[in-house]
């Protein structure tokens, strides 16, 4: 999978907000409308950030509706762990040269470092939402569980999701994920979405090289780079 840091102000007076002039967009042109849906690991719809603003999804790596968190990959033990920290607000995420490390309170990693080891891309799904909620604070989130929270997938389910988002009302699918080779299937998904009236974004850049990644380098798809607080590219 493959994702960007946000970063949390490493130049006085240069945040992420202000270099992507989040207020000066949203006074232009609102803060967000419709469903933007999100195919990655799943997203905590009871994160308090998300003020009840993301919608029942579908999991595709279980095939059922509704909720389509990663937690459900987690063991019990470590469930329990992370449903009983104090304030489930404290669980934040950071990028590190694309995989993903959950932060958490002391306590709580301490007792998760004896028991069990989060899966690489935990939480990764619910980080890429709070980015969009971040932007877009009225527009709902539509969670589509296609990766595992190891961050493995298969074409099928991100396909299958790609069709479902389309069909389910979105306007935006965020797929914060590449493809080193290019795909029929992929190809025609992202046509009937685009068909549709639909805004695909994907991410790119991650593998430091100038090679094209897929679904980003379609001509019909919006591929998206990571830069840092600095507003240069990414070490990544």
């Amino acid at each position: 999978m493959t994702c960007w840091r946000q970063a949390t102000g490493t130049k006085p007076g240069n945040s992420y907000a202000s270099i992507i002039r989040t207020s000066d967009a949203q006074g232009q042109y609102g803060s967000g409308a419709g469903v933007v849906a999100i195919i990655d690991t799943g997203v905590d719809a009871h994160h308090p950030v998300f003020g009840g603003h993301v919608l029942p999804g579908y999991d595709f790596t279980r095939d059922r509706a509704g909720d389509a968190s990663d937690l459900s990959d987690l063991d019990g033990s470590v469930t329990a762990i992370l449903e009983a920290a104090p304030d489930s607000s404290a669980l934040g995420f950071d990028i590190l040269n694309g995989s993903v490390t959950a932060i958490l309170e002391g306590s709580v990693t301490a007792i998760l470092e004896t028991n069990s080891a989060l899966p690489q891309a935990f939480g990764h799904g619910t980080m890429v939402a709070g980015l969009v909620h971040l932007v877009a604070p009225t527009a709902n989130i539509l969670p589509l569980k296609a990766f595992r929270a190891d961050g493995s997938s298969t074409l099928f389910d991100i396909v299958r999701a790609i069709y479902y988002a389309t069909d389910n009302g979105a306007r935006v699918i965020n797929m914060s994920f590449s493809l080193a080779k290019d795909s029929r299937a992929l190809a025609r998904a992202i046509k009937y979405a685009t068909d549709h009236g639909v805004l695909v974004v994907a991410a790119a850049g991650n593998a430091r090289s100038n090679v094209n990644v897929f679904p980003a380098a379609y001509s019909n798809a919006t591929g998206v780079a990571s830069t840092t607080n600095l507003d240069v590219r990414s070490a990544f």
